[in-house]
């Protein structure tokens, strides 16, 4: 996947097949303020930042990550404190988010476990 340069921004059509999303979920990341593309009249020209910040987003949420937890990792790439504080912020993040897929994966193997059980009574019952 290449990238935007600084000598040409992309479109939002270019985002959108770079990304594999509609120009709707651009603007709605632009909306959240995940994203801020330049405008040129009406139309959106997005920059290498924009690019960064997409790969991060469709990263996030391919693990289902809050749009919030996607803001505050954005957030943590432009503070003066350097890569290690971006580093442990998102080692943070990730930690807790883990620990939230964790808990939903232990609900579904109970839940796994529970529909299996009935089924297997069902059966019984029909023959």
């Amino acid at each position: 996947m290449t990238s935007p340069t600084n000598s040409r921004p992309w479109t939002i059509s270019e985002m959108a097949g770079a990304f594999g999303v509609s120009h709707r979920t651009l603007r709605f990341y632009q909306q959240k303020g995940l994203l801020s593309p330049k405008r040129r009249g009406n139309t959106r020209l997005y920059l290498p930042r924009d690019f960064a910040h997409m790969k991060i987003i469709v990263a996030a949420r391919e693990i289902d990550m809050s749009l919030e937890d996607i803001d505050r990792i954005l957030s943590s790439y432009h503070q003066e404190n350097g890569e290690q504080i971006q580093n442990e912020s998102v080692v943070r993040l990730l930690k807790a988010h883990i620990g939230k897929l964790a808990d939903q994966q232990a609900t579904i193997a109970r839940q796994l476990e529970l529909a299996r059980k009935i089924l297997t009574e069902r059966i019984r019952n029909v023959n």
